[in-house]
């Protein structure tokens, strides 16, 4: 039950609604949360299981998705979407010798 559980970490709340998750986001029993167990957060690392066009995309709803065990149940994005908020990103340095100066 454990890896099922690492999979769709809301898994109590979609079996109250439902007899399981969507197909394609079951748990495939590939072992992949266990591997990267010592050295990453734990969560699902199969790429199949998450939406995107290219690898790129289903790499960045992967850790969206295993990163979101670490944001408050009580924010209204996940309660709305289900979704993880976005992750901050680091403002861009203003470059130099930008802003209101004139020459």
């Amino acid at each position: 039950m454990a890896r099922p559980l690492i999979a769709n970490n809301d898994l109590p709340k979609i079996l109250d609604l439902q007899d399981g998750p969507a197909p394609g986001k079951e748990c495939t029993y590939c072992n992949k949360c266990l591997i990267n167990d010592l050295e990453n957060p734990l969560g699902c690392y199969e790429l199949s299981r998450y939406e995107g066009a290219n690898f790129d995309e289903k790499y960045a709803n992967m850790i969206t998705s295993v990163m979101s065990v670490f944001y408050p149940a009580t924010s209204e994005l996940i309660q709305s979407n289900g979704a993880a908020p976005p992750v901050p990103s680091e403002a861009a340095p203003q470059e130099a010798g930008s802003g209101a100066e004139s020459n």
